[in-house]
């Protein structure tokens, strides 16, 4: 029984495999960004990273030949944004100790106007 040998190509590493996980990846990174980007309304930068290493093994030097192993090594790494940072507002006033300090309003902090005056109970629950 005879075997067919051809030059490796991308489509022939893993059988094939490793071009669907790239494609796999992609869709998955290109899902997740979207979803990020709609969430959090900000500009961002996601990215795919494919590596490809060819390594190899010399096993013997008979007769001036060069034998030994290659191996394909393949890496598919996705990087998406980070969590964009919090953003607190506060505003400085003369605490009950006499010493000046950050305020905000007892139902808690957001980027927001910290005097816009939400109504909340005594333990800063926000009353609706």
């Amino acid at each position: 029984m005879a075997s067919n040998f051809i030059p490796v190509e991308l489509t022939n590493i893993e059988r094939g495999d490793f071009v669907a996980e790239i494609d796999k990846a992609f869709a998955e990174m290109a899902h997740d960004f979207v979803a990020f980007v709609e969430k959090n309304q900000i500009s961002a930068k996601a990215s795919l990273s494919v590596v490809v290493d060819i390594n190899f093994k010399k096993t013997s030097d008979r007769n001036g030949s060069l034998e030994g192993n290659f191996g394909i090594i393949t890496k598919i790494n996705t990087k998406l944004p980070n969590k964009p940072s919090g953003v607190t507002t506060a505003f400085i006033a003369e605490g009950d100790n006499g010493k000046r300090t950050l305020f905000t309003q007892s139902a808690g902090t957001n980027s927001g106007n910290p005097r816009q005056n939400i109504m909340a109970d005594e333990d800063g629950v926000v009353i609706e």
